[in-house]
C-alpha cells in the first residue's frame, strides 16, 4: 500500500513538473517571439519593397542601386544592366527575416562615432511603391564574438547583429547582376553560327519552328539543336570584367585579340555575339556583343564552361539512323 502511495506521489510530481515546464517554455518562446519582434531590422514586405540601395560611406563613390519595375529588378548604380530577380529576392527574404541578436544600449546619449556608426561601413536602405523608408546601417567595430554592431534608422538602439551582416556589408553588385551568357528569348532565336570548333563555320537557320543546316540537306535533331541553345544561355557568369566594349589593349589582358571560338545568336532584330577563348590558366574568358545598342562586356565563365561551346559539332545534330 505505501509503495502504491509512494508511485502515485512520484507520478504527481513528475506530472507537475512537465506541466511547469511546458508552460515555462511555452512562456519563454513567447518571450524570445515578442523580443525578436522588437527588434526585427525591417518591417516592409518582400513584394511592397521596390528600390534597394547599398551605401559604401568609407568609400564615397562605391553604392549598389537596385529598382523594380513591372519587368523586374534592374540594376542601375555603379553601372546598369539587367539583375537577377532571382538573387534580389533571395536577398530581400533573407534581411526581411532577420532579427537584431541582442540591444546592447538604448539611450538618446549614445555616442555613435564609439561604435563606428557615425561613417558605418555599410547603409542598407529599403523603398516602398509608397515612397516609406527604413534604413539599417552597420558599422565595421565588432563585439568579442565578432558580430557588428548596427543602427535601425535613427532609433537609439545599439543593436547587435549576427554574422551574415558582415559579408553583406561587403557585397558588390556582382551578387545583383544577370549571370546567363545569353540573355534574350532562346524560342526567338532564328539563326546560329558557329566558328572555331571545327575547320569550317556552321550556320543553322530556322524556318516554319524547324532547323536545319545550311548548306546541307540531311536533317538535324531538333531538341540537340534547343539543348545547344539552352547551354550558351545558361552558361554561368562569374565575374564581369569590363562593363563597355573592351578595347585592344582589354583583349589582349586575358588573350581575346583572336578568340578560339566565336559564337552568334540571331533574333529577327538583334545579334548576341560571344568571342570566347580558354586562357592558359584554363579560365574561360568571352568578349559578349549585343547588337545594334549593346550592351558590351568582357566576362569570365564559371569553371568548366569551356566544354560546352568545344563540343558544338556538326556531328552531333545528326539523326541516329535506325536499323
Amino acid at each position: 500500500m505505501k509503495q502504491k502511495k509512494g508511485f502515485l506521489v512520484t507520478l504527481v510530481v513528475v506530472f507537475g513538473l512537465g506541466v511547469w515546464t511546458f508552460f515555462e517554455l511555452r512562456e519563454e518562446k513567447k518571450n524570445l517571439d515578442e523580443r525578436q519582434q522588437k527588434v526585427r531590422l525591417f518591417s516592409m514586405k518582400l513584394d511592397h519593397v521596390d528600390h534597394i540601395e547599398i551605401q559604401h560611406p568609407q568609400e564615397k563613390e562605391v553604392s549598389i542601386i537596385l529598382k523594380r519595375d513591372l519587368d523586374g529588378w534592374s540594376l542601375l548604380e555603379p553601372v546598369r544592366d539587367i539583375a537577377s530577380n532571382t538573387e534580389v529576392e533571395n536577398f530581400l527574404n533573407e534581411i526581411l527575416s532577420d532579427a537584431a541578436v541582442d540591444v546592447v544600449k538604448e539611450s538618446p546619449e549614445i555616442n555613435w562615432s564609439q561604435y563606428k556608426l557615425e561613417e558605418p561601413l555599410a547603409i542598407f536602405k529599403l523603398q516602398n511603391h509608397q515612397g516609406q523608408q527604413e534604413q539599417l546601417a552597420v558599422s565595421s567595430l565588432t563585439n568579442f564574438e565578432g558580430q557588428n554592431y548596427g543602427r535601425k534608422n535613427s532609433e537609439n538602439r545599439l543593436l547587435v547583429l549576427n554574422a551574415a551582416w558582415k559579408g553583406r556589408a561587403n557585397e558588390t553588385n556582382i551578387r545583383f547582376r544577370e549571370r546567363k551568357l545569353f540573355r534574350g528569348p532562346l524560342s526567338a532565336v532564328q539563326q546560329i553560327d558557329i566558328s572555331g570548333v571545327e575547320s569550317s563555320p556552321l550556320r543553322l537557320k530556322k524556318l516554319d519552328q524547324t532547323w536545319s543546316v545550311v548548306g546541307d540537306t540531311e536533317k538535324i535533331e531538333q531538341n540537340k539543336v534547343r539543348e545547344w541553345l539552352t547551354q550558351i544561355s545558361e552558361s554561368s557568369i562569374s565575374n564581369y570584367l569590363v562593363n563597355d566594349k573592351p578595347s585592344q589593349k582589354d583583349r589582349a589582358q586575358w588573350g581575346l585579340q583572336k578568340p578560339k571560338i566565336d559564337i552568334s545568336l540571331k533574333t529577327h532584330d538583334r545579334e548576341w555575339r560571344f568571342e570566347l577563348n580558354q586562357a592558359k590558366d584554363f579560365e574561360t574568358y568571352a568578349v559578349v556583343t549585343t547588337l545594334p545598342k549593346g550592351p558590351h562586356f568582357l566576362v569570365k565563365l564559371e569553371p568548366g564552361q569551356w566544354e560546352k561551346f568545344a563540343n558544338l559539332k556538326k556531328a552531333s545534330l545528326k539523326l541516329e539512323k535506325t536499323p
